[in-house]
């Protein structure tokens, strides 16, 4: 059984991120509520296996993974660490606490093509009509880039 668009959350950490997030959430029929830039929410969702959360591109991927802005979180990690890794790809049920999944191509259309995917997987269980195999995933990085933020706002809601 498939998740519900609700149970599906993609996650930007910079204003970059976030027009991919938008647009290839859409296509997923992933509603602009369901993208969110808060990484403190973000982090309750997947601790909390509340929805599936895709991470949208690498500086959103990074966030995740290591947290190396050092951001305020619930568990008051320290920058460098958070307690999360990458869930098994494509996920049509939420992951498992702890669970995210890695939506960061190489670059800008990689990118918005995961996030696509693997959104339009958890909602329907197979991939979109035409867009082939997944792109590669590009890897979290473990310095934090100046045009990260932990509040990531859009004005699309």
């Amino acid at each position: 059984m498939t998740l519900s668009a609700m149970d599906v959350r993609v996650y930007a950490a910079d204003t970059n991120d976030m027009e991919i997030a938008l647009g290839a959430a859409a296509a997923a029929g992933i509603a602009p509520t369901n993208v969110s830039g808060n990484f403190n929410n973000t982090w309750n969702a997947i601790t909390n296996n509340q929805a599936l959360v895709i991470a949208a591109g690498k500086l959103s991927n990074t966030a995740l993974y290591y947290n190396p802005c050092g951001w305020a979180n619930p568990i008051n990690e320290g920058a460098g660490h958070t307690p999360f890794a990458y869930a098994t790809e494509p996920q049509d049920a939420l992951p498992g606490a702890y669970y995210y999944e890695n939506g960061s191509g190489s670059g800008d259309y990689e990118t918005a093509k995961l996030i696509a995917m693997l959104s339009y997987y958890a909602v329907h269980g197979s991939y979109p009509p035409g867009y082939g195999t997944l792109p590669t995933q590009a890897g979290a990085s473990t310095t934090c880039d100046s045009s990260m933020s932990s509040k990531v706002s859009c004005s699309c809601y």
